[in-house]
């Protein structure tokens, strides 16, 4: 009967496996540990030694941020060709709207258009175009604030690669800040 059981655990196993690999995962793609140093640059090192990644990650806060002592980013998805980051008051704020300050995210598109995540979705409609450093366009799109504010975000493309970095209810003129700050890093 053990072996019977032992044999059933090691298929559950295999085919645990096979699913991720066929749904666009591979089986390395494990969730990261929390990244306990504060700041861009640890979790720019960390998504650095993943080979694939074209990064844009900020060099620093906007100007009108500097009263912020410390905060941390939490990578809350890892794909061969996709990364998503949460800036955030504490080391392991998931997006809580109490401890989230912003977001980021790139990824890898076979369209040279932006078209969003399910996290962060993408309306053609409400985008205002703003210019970025390099002489890239990108597309401002506002929070919309209820019982929570969601980010104010920019999205652009550059080469295959669609990027968004988004401030909590942030104004135009710091996310800017914030894109102008990850591209080229």
């Amino acid at each position: 009967m053990a072996k019977l059981w032992n044999r059933c655990i090691r298929q559950i196993l295999l085919l645990a496996v096979i699913s991720l690999i066929t749904h666009g995962q591979s089986a390395t793609d494990a969730p990261l540990p929390p990244i306990e140093k504060p700041g861009f640059r640890p979790v720019l090192i960390v998504l650095k030694k993943r080979s694939g990644l074209r990064l844009a990650i900020p060099k620093t806060l906007p100007k009108t941020y500097a009263d912020t002592d410390e905060f941390y980013c939490t990578v809350t998805q890892l794909k061969s060709k996709e990364y998503e980051v949460m800036i955030g008051y504490t080391v392991d704020c998931s997006g809580g709207n109490a401890c989230r300050l912003g977001s980021l995210y790139g990824k890898h598109t076979r369209q040279n258009r932006i078209t969003g995540k399910a996290n962060y979705p993408f309306e053609q409609k409400g985008a205002k175009p703003v210019q970025l450093r390099q002489g890239i366009k990108g597309y401002f799109v506002d929070a919309t604030c209820g019982a929570n504010c969601s980010d104010s975000k920019i999205f652009w493309t550059v080469n295959g690669w669609e990027y968004m970095v988004g401030l909590k209810a942030g104004k135009l003129s710091q996310v800017k800040q914030l894109a102008n700050s990850a591209i080229g890093s």
